[in-house]
């Protein structure tokens, strides 16, 4: 690849509307990650957000388990623990598409530096 070519691909990659990936990475965020990691030829925020996923999953898990324990042993009804536990889940199920676009982020405002330079 010349350096022209790379140049005029990494023009493109640089076009990327950060409004829209983030609006995409809240609603669809596997598929916006994987779909991001295909078009910039970046795959490292979507294996970090896969694992940042798993690990999520577990922790969420964890958490949920201990809070609606403690509920249940405070007297709490089980709707209060199944509901603390779903808002455990919910916020643990934003940590992995925050960090997939907060790394594209950062290489596309790092491509958009680097074309406004040259």
């Amino acid at each position: 690849m010349t350096e022209l070519e790379k140049s005029e691909k990494d023009a493109k990659r640089a076009g990327v509307n950060l409004v829209v990936m983030g609006v995409l990475h809240l609603f669809f965020a596997f598929f916006a990650s994987l779909g991001y990691a295909i078009y910039l030829d970046y795959w490292k925020p979507f294996l970090v957000a896969t694992l940042t996923a798993i690990v999520s999953i577990v922790a969420a898990a964890i958490v949920g388990g201990i809070l609606g324990a403690v509920i249940g042993a405070a007297g709490g009804s089980d709707d209060a623990a199944g509901l603390i536990g779903l808002v455990v889940g919910v916020l643990f199920g934003y940590i992995a598409p925050l960090a997939s676009f907060l790394i594209f982020r950062i290489k596309v405002l790092a491509l958009r530096d680097r074309i406004g330079s040259v």
